[in-house]
């Protein structure tokens, strides 16, 4: 039977209600020409797994909780998340705030759906800035974190903050200003995106907590 639905998916890690209220609060400019997130889209993405047939949704899945293991095997412990220190834009039209000290888990994270691909399930298509893909191939395990090097050594994740409207927005002018946060990661998170008017909206499929102990 062919498979007419899909469904997004990526993994992502979360901010603190702190670092939620550090970035409400950062000076914002209003007009027809920008959309501003919301606090409840601001996340972090790790991995971006694409737009999924079902099957291939199911596989992800089972996949993602895959990773505790190695969780447990790299002794994996809740680590911080460095905002800051400044805004800034992907081209013109993209406003966002970086995020380090996500290295070894966003690593983790692409190694286990690389390992444990082996064959092309699902066709992907253009995708959304906010959620971290760049090509058109976002096959189940065929793809990497955004920001992360060709040799995986770094990631700089980031959080959106606002999209221009129309194609000569230019939203520039609001890069470089000041911005410092950090919160404790001891969640990660299977996450399904819908599009809609007022944006993406997003719902938890799985959680995996990083253990202390």
């Amino acid at each position: 039977m062919i498979e007419t639905g899909s469904v997004r998916l990526f993994v992502a890690v979360w901010p603190s209600a702190e670092v939620i209220s550090t970035l409400a609060n950062l000076p914002r400019s209003s007009g027809p020409h920008i959309r501003w997130t919301t606090p409840e889209q601001w996340h972090v993405t790790l991995y971006f797994l694409g737009d999924l047939s079902s099957y291939a949704a199911g596989v992800a899945t089972r996949r993602f909780f895959s990773i505790e293991r190695e969780i447990v095997k790299n002794s994996l412990l809740p680590t911080t998340a460095q905002v800051g220190p400044v805004t800034g834009c992907f081209g013109n039209s993209i406003l966002f705030v970086p995020v380090e000290g996500l290295d070894t888990l966003a690593v983790t994270v692409n190694r286990t759906f690389k390992q444990r691909a082996s064959s092309r399930t699902s066709r992907g298509r253009k995708t959304n800035p906010d959620e971290g893909g760049r090509g058109k191939d976002n096959e189940v395990g065929n793809n990497r974190p955004r920001d992360c090097e060709s040799k995986e050594k770094h990631f700089v994740g980031h959080i959106t903050l606002a999209r221009g409207r129309g194609t000569k927005t230019n939203l520039t002018y609001l890069a470089g200003r000041p911005v410092t946060a950090r919160w404790g990661v001891d969640t990660l998170t299977l996450v399904e995106s819908t599009l809609s008017q007022r944006g993406a909206l997003y719902k938890i499929l799985g959680e995996i907590p990083l253990r202390s102990s």
